[in-house]
């Protein structure tokens, strides 16, 4: 006998189909219905109920002129709340990531723990680069890459914690306990040198370096990352960012610092 999903299951999988429909948009151009379809793979029918949902709410927008969707206006009024929210931090990143000496294929990222999930609030991508790579304002996996790895270790052991059990019950995830432990151990000597190195981990052909950058008491503000083509053969290059990347964190840091100050004052 087939199980009927419980309530609350119906609707996580309701508002995660909405998700899947709204990533489609990967920039500002507009989706007709056989787009959303292709990149989602979920019935056209069935994208109609949800795009009806996701109008009345003012999520999307249907072009009658065009016969496409494109965003709605509460998604630009919601993303300008949470990026006032990071404004200081992004103010204070943005002009040092300007001006890191790296190499033309090399793109930066900032990125902060969001729950269970890395945000990139922050991305400096050189002119040439295929425009494919992450977005400010994406989201990618916790459990993988330098990035990440920076802001776990980082973290207060009462909420790795958490994180680490998420990891293990999350069925997109589900780490096995020796990979737990594996990255537990990892973890600790990413905390020791004070900087991260992966190699192909989130995306083949690429290696990942990063630092933190710590606020007030040490306290971690985010991550500090270059992604960069290569592999094991270019650590040399590799330790280089590393040095460039501790120096930019520091700035940065003192910036913060400052803007803090002046805030505590006025």
């Amino acid at each position: 006998m087939r199980r009927r999903p419980k309530e609350s299951e119906r609707h996580v999988n309701a508002l995660m189909t909405a998700v899947m429909i709204l990533d489609c948009f990967r920039s500002t151009n507009e989706l007709q219905l056989k787009d959303i379809h292709h990149r989602t793979g979920i019935n056209k029918s069935r994208i109609l109920r949800y795009v009806g949902s996701l109008e009345a709410s003012g999520l999307m927008y249907f072009n009658e002129d065009t016969g496409s969707y494109h965003l709605g206006p509460k998604l630009y009024y919601l993303g300008r709340v949470l990026e006032k929210k990071y404004s200081s931090v992004i103010d204070a990143v943005r002009p040092v990531m300007d001006e890191l000496e790296t190499g033309p294929d090399s793109v930066a990222y900032f990125s902060i723990r969001y729950g269970f999930e890395r945000l990139v609030l922050v991305r400096r991508q050189p002119s040439g680069v295929d425009e494919s790579v992450i977005k400010d304002g994406q989201v990618r996996p916790l459990h993988l890459g330098a990035n990440s790895s920076i802001l776990l270790a980082y973290e207060k052991s009462s909420v790795l914690a958490r994180i680490m059990e998420h990891f293990r019950s999350a069925r997109s995830i589900a780490l096995s306990e020796p990979q737990l432990i594996e990255m537990t151990d990892k973890l600790r000597r990413i905390r020791a040198s004070g900087f991260a190195i992966s190699y192909g981990e989130t995306k083949p052909g690429f290696y990942v370096t990063s630092v933190p950058v710590l606020g007030r008491s040490g306290i971690l503000v985010g991550a500090l990352g270059l992604s960069t083509p290569g592999d094991t053969s270019d650590e040399a290059e590799a330790r280089r960012q590393i040095v460039i990347l501790t120096e930019a964190a520091t700035t940065i840091s003192a910036s913060l610092e400052r803007t803090m100050t002046g805030e505590v004052a006025s």
